[in-house]
């Protein structure tokens, strides 16, 4: 539904500075190098890291390559805000844990920049994750001082005031979505996106039990967030024979309880209602099996490795079996290869290397099934002959499931209906109502489960639809082709009878006629002969002319928010909730321009604040340049 702010939605990276990529090169090469980028930076990130705390220069740059080019991370290409706060999340760890050790202004700025560059990238629930695991590794750190508290808080708030622009019209949105209010109208976690021991299993062994979806991508069946989240064999085992050998460390305790609690409530056993899909704790055991797996693999370049070898061994054999589950005998060669790599006692630095070695030939077999992405053919659909141009579309459960999973890899599916249900519809300027977006307002979120949810029990459904001016759905017989609905109201009407709005959306009346008001402007009544003369529909701006005989309403399709204003006339006017989650304005007797502006006040105020955090930050550095620098106090 429309009504909704596009900067609320986090994930957009509205203010992501690298997105600029997709401006200045063509657009197909710009979101390339936009992911590449990242999946480099972020090996680079955790080569430093690991450097940082002190694990060898070898080590650290094979588990680092490992980092950026596996599972969870090459998974993430899904997701662009995914693959970019992967890719900033070494880093903020290295910054902060710099800073804390050596608390002065150069490392509190480049702390908070990283910070800031982190919660730009859109994804609320790993940046919370992102400190959980720098709190575990700081876990191992010396006695923490009054300084290095508040110079860890003060990059908090300094990222937060940078980056204010964005994050206060997503907690707006937030408090106001169907995560936080959704239970209350039956809107609940989705239950698919839990970790089974199928799940688990993936640390050992690539897309172990998974299914391919209709682009030849790999999900696991008892999630559809992310493909999965294999680190190679090597960083698994080396993490675990890491968890016994340095067992004395803190920071390995720390890690480990921090591994086990996230398991638990990836599987459920610890529920957080906010987050619909709880699979994305494993980025917590993901990134710690990286960090237990420095000073082990630091400890086998070193030479001290007899004691491991034979647990790596062992360990190496009981998973051969896993192995070949998903592509057979190369992947159990290469384990295979592993093994020998490993027993080779006397030539640790060619082992070390060959370990390399055979980390990238796994991860260069698993990469195809790591790389999702539409038929090329989605792009070539001639913009002149856009065949949904202005329409309004809705999908039904069975086409989704259609066009997601199926075993016939001769079916030719049209290029249009692929960008139709790949979220690509403005790229042939058709209107989806259950679209996807992280965050969606409860009504309309209630509103599709009922309509395009698995069963609909709701009476005088297509009154709704009408409403919502749905145009086209899926052919029964043939999921893939789209028929006309000529009985869709367009997006403005007038005229309607106010009545009052029912508790429950049961049996729904005719939107025609009458329209529901939570809170009706006295005289004003229903106008059968008023008309919408004409109508403009922009981002931000809603324009139109009305005609009515008496006092009546304007009602508008899309969602209701509270930024929304209203002026009819140049007078301010009320902007009400019609029908459970629309608009509606008051209009007066005779010829009426309304207008409806989207201001959002949280947004302007976000962005004087971020104005002035990044003034005060090219002043600190300035003066730091100057050589007047001096430490946080």
């Amino acid at each position: 539904m429309m009504g909704v702010p596009f900067i609320g939605q986090w994930f957009s990276m509205t203010f992501y500075p690298p997105t600029l990529l997709y401006y200045v090169l063509p657009f197909v090469l710009g979101v390339h190098l936009f992911m590449f980028l990242h999946l480099a930076f972020a090996g680079l990130g955790m080569r430093r890291l690991l450097l940082f705390l002190g694990n060898s220069e070898r080590a650290s740059w094979i588990l680092g390559y490992a980092f950026g080019f596996s599972g969870l991370s090459l998974s993430s290409l899904i997701w662009p805000h995914v693959c970019a706060v992967v890719a900033w999340l070494p880093w903020v760890v290295f910054s902060v844990l710099r800073l804390y050790r050596e608390p002065t202004v150069k490392t509190f700025l480049f702390a908070s920049v990283v910070s800031a560059m982190q919660l730009l990238t859109g994804m609320p629930e790993w940046i919370p994750v992102t400190w959980l695991i720098l709190f575990a590794v700081l876990f191992g750190e010396a006695r923490p001082t009054l300084r290095r508290i508040l110079a860890v808080f003060g990059v908090v708030v300094f990222a937060t005031c940078l980056t204010a622009v964005q994050l206060f019209p997503f907690l707006d949105l937030f408090f106001h979505s169907s995560r936080v209010d959704g239970p209350s109208w039956g809107i609940h976690v989705h239950q698919e996106a839990f970790l089974t021991w199928r799940g688990f299993v993936s640390f050992f062994a690539p897309a172990f039990d998974c299914q391919l979806l209709a682009w030849g991508v790999c999900f696991a069946k008892s999630q559809s967030w992310i493909c999965f989240y294999y680190p190679t064999l090597v960083v698994s085992v080396m993490a675990l024979v890491a968890c016994w050998r340095f067992r004395q460390r803190m920071m390995t305790w720390g890690l480990a309880i921090l591994v086990v609690a996230s398991v638990l409530m990836a599987a459920g056993g610890i529920p957080i209602g906010v987050m619909h899909f709880p699979i994305k704790w494993m980025l917590i055991p993901f990134v710690a099996v990286f960090l237990m797996a420095g000073p082990a693999l630091s400890d086998f370049d070193g030479g001290s490795c007899f004691r491991s070898l034979a647990a790596l061994a062992v360990l190496v054999g009981f998973l051969f079996p896993f192995s070949g589950d998903w592509n057979g005998l190369a992947h159990f060669a290469l384990q295979v290869g592993f093994a020998l790599a490993l027993l080779m006692a006397f030539r640790k630095r060619l082992s070390l290397w060959l370990v390399g070695v055979l980390m990238f030939l796994e991860m260069f077999c698993v990469m195809p099934k790591l790389n999702p992405t539409a038929c090329a053919d989605i792009w070539k659909v001639p913009l002149a002959t856009k065949p949904l141009s202005g329409s309004r579309f809705c999908q039904s459960p069975a086409t989704w499931r259609r066009f997601q999973i199926f075993d016939d890899k001769a079916l030719v599916v049209p290029a249009s209906i692929q960008l139709l249900t790949t979220d690509l519809n403005l790229f042939v300027g058709a209107l989806s109502f259950n679209g996807f977006w992280p965050m969606q307002l409860s009504r309309p979120t209630y509103l599709e489960y009922l309509l395009c949810g698995q069963t609909n029990q709701m009476r005088n459904a297509d009154a709704l639809r009408d409403f919502i001016g749905i145009s086209r759905v899926p052919d029964p017989q043939n999921q893939f082709r789209w028929i006309e609905r000529p009985t869709a109201m367009p997006l403005v009407t007038a005229g309607q009878a106010p009545v009052a709005t029912p508790k429950k959306f049961t049996a729904l009346p005719d939107y025609r006629a009458e329209v529901q008001l939570s809170n009706p402007v006295p005289g004003f009544r229903a106008d059968p002969s008023a008309k919408v003369q004409a109508f403009r529909l922009d981002n931000e701006h809603v324009d139109m002319d009305v005609v009515a005989s008496n006092a009546t309403y304007v009602v508008i399709s899309q969602s209701y928010y509270h930024w929304w204003q209203a002026r009819v006339n140049g007078k301010a006017a009320p902007v009400l909730v019609a029908n459970g989650f629309a608009q509606a304005v008051p209009v007066p007797k005779g010829a009426s321009h309304v207008v409806l502006i989207y201001r959002d006040y949280l947004l302007i105020s976000g962005a004087i604040i971020s104005a002035i955090s990044v003034v005060a930050l090219i002043t600190l550095w300035a003066i730091m340049k100057c050589g007047r620098s001096f430490n946080v106090r």
